[in-house]
């Protein structure tokens, strides 16, 4: 089907004997955004880590962006695809500077092994101008709020310019500016001369 971003085909999981998600149909057009709602434990994260394929389903078809799971290469795809959890920001090293971060969010790596080139650096002042983190590029990520690493990510994972960008919980446990901040971030990412697809819980 053109222009689909995701297709899950009665899609269930179990695990342990306990049915985590049960014949789920989910499609996402090119163009659309979507917030996912859900008590803890309702499957959300589950249902995000499925669309990377580091989840496999008991049961059902998944295709992401054209490419059905089992017929295609998941680490060619998942270049198309970023990720911004709170897993991710824990592994970030927190003396690196915002700049920084963003660097090795086009590389694909969580260090910086390599001075940034000026195509790198020309593609960061982009990124962070259109989301609004320039204020943050000189500042180490241990010093920055939790909003502030959020959106700093956020913007980490434009770098790639990937068609679709998943966000597990963006603003939990911000407060009410934090919240604001980030969202307003999100906005930006959707509105973007390279929007991608956006699916947060």
């Amino acid at each position: 089907m053109a222009n689909v971003v995701v297709e899950l085909s009665d899609v269930s999981l179990t695990r342990e004997r306990r049915q985590i998600l049960s014949e789920i149909r989910w499609l996402v057009r090119g163009g659309e955004h979507w917030v996912l709602f859900g008590p803890n434990g309702a499957g959300k994260t589950t249902l995000l880590n499925l669309l990377t394929g580091y989840i496999w389903p008991t049961d059902g078809e998944v295709a992401v962006l054209g490419q059905r799971f089992g017929e295609t290469d998941l680490s060619v795809l998942r270049r198309r695809i970023a990720m911004v959890s709170d897993q991710l920001a824990q592994r970030i090293h927190g003396e690196l500077t915002g700049l920084e971060i963003l660097i090795t969010g086009g590389r694909a790596h969580l260090n910086l092994f390599q001075p940034a080139s000026t195509s790198e650096l020309r593609t960061a002042a982009e990124v962070a101008t259109a989301m609004g983190v320039v204020e943050l590029l000189e500042k180490p990520f241990r010093v920055l709020s939790s909003g502030e690493r959020q959106r700093l990510l956020i913007a980490r994972a434009l770098m790639r310019r990937p068609a679709l960008l998943i966000l597990d919980e963006p603003c939990a446990g911000l407060d009410l500016a934090g919240r604001e901040f980030v969202l307003e971030t999100i906005r930006r990412a959707a509105s973007w001369a390279h929007p991608p697809t956006i699916i947060f819980t």
